[in-house]
């Protein structure tokens, strides 16, 4: 099997040279492997956490080596396989993500990890890294406090030439903490559009929108039956879900919870979702001064009631008309 080896360095345990309290190591070594998780589904899918099992794919992807402990402060060797050898389905093909950039398939998911955190800790002007989102910056706030500790540093080194690697102290936390305030959460929405692609191997669609633009989507896991969707191919449908986001706000992929043939009354769910970048956004003053004389017991055991999903969008159809 094709792999990559790295050195991962340790500085500031407050121990001596080559060694680590074994509590500390567990979760450095957790840390990573939630990072090279996330950043990894986030480039393959869309989508950097997934309910359900992990898929074979990921976990081949995911299965690095230790090979030993070394002094020099702590440094732990790493070896993890090459995606050409557990993803090249995922990596190797555009499929229904034509605009992402594909990586190398010589590459490893810990190279994936090293792309993204020097993206954070370069922390440059313009555009964010597009392959950022709130649960890998996340991950990486959780990296450094593993040990215990925000003053210890970490380096990652790969051995060969092509491999990428970072360093990660305090500095890259408080720059990741900015990140992670600015990045837009993923939020529930209804979109409405032609499901003019399928995969019902893995259960994703595309959603053509009505602007032209399309949505990439997968079933929630255990919640929806992928037969739903073969009725719908090629028809304007309505799908409800969680959409996440691109750092600039623009619509990364979809967890679809519910599908449905379009009616009428779904126009208003034409528009492509947006979403919300560099903290919360104004409130109103009359909306606001609402809110603080709402009855809120006036909603105890009103709602969530017997409506089903066509009723409750039938409501919010009507609602649209009166104002």
């Amino acid at each position: 099997m094709k792999t990559r080896c790295y050195t991962l360095r340790i500085k500031g345990l407050g121990v001596r040279d080559g060694e680590i309290p074994d509590t500390a190591l567990a979760k450095v070594v957790a840390a990573m492997r939630r990072m090279a998780e996330r950043v990894t589904r986030l480039r393959a899918t869309g989508i950097s956490t997934a309910g359900g099992a992990r898929p074979k794919w990921l976990s081949d992807t995911l299965a690095f080596t230790i090979t030993g402990l070394s002094t020099g402060s702590t440094t732990i060797g790493y070896r993890a396989p090459c995606l050409v050898e557990t993803a090249q389905d995922q990596f190797g093909r555009l499929s229904l993500w034509e605009e992402r950039e594909l990586p190398s398939l010589d590459s490893t998911a810990l190279d994936l990890v090293g792309e993204a955190a020097s993206s954070v800790i370069a922390e440059e002007d313009g555009e964010p890294n597009a392959y950022l989102d709130q649960a890998v910056v996340q991950a990486m706030l959780d990296f450094g406090r593993a040990a215990g500790s925000a003053d210890v540093d970490y380096t990652l080194t790969p051995e060969e030439v092509g491999g990428r690697g970072f360093v990660w102290d305090r500095e890259a936390s408080v720059r990741a903490a900015r990140q992670l305030e600015a990045l837009p959460p993923a939020r529930a929405f209804i979109v409405t559009g032609r499901l003019d692609r399928i995969e019902h191997d893995d259960g994703r669609f595309r959603l053509r929108l009505k602007d032209g633009s399309s949505l990439a989507g997968q079933l929630e896991a255990e919640m929806v039956d992928r037969e739903v969707l073969r009725p719908l191919w090629g028809r304007d449908s309505t799908v409800t879900g969680l959409v996440h986001f691109r750092p600039d706000g623009r619509p990364r992929a979809m967890v679809a919870q519910h599908l449905m043939p379009r009616a009428d009354e779904h126009e208003m769910f034409e528009r492509a979702p947006r979403g919300q970048v560099a903290g919360p956004a104004k409130i109103p003053p009359e909306v606001a001064e609402r809110a603080r004389n709402f009855d809120w017991d006036a909603l105890k055991g009103a709602w969530p009631g017997d409506e089903t999903i066509e009723e409750l969008l039938a409501d919010l159809a009507e609602l649209r008309s009166v104002r």
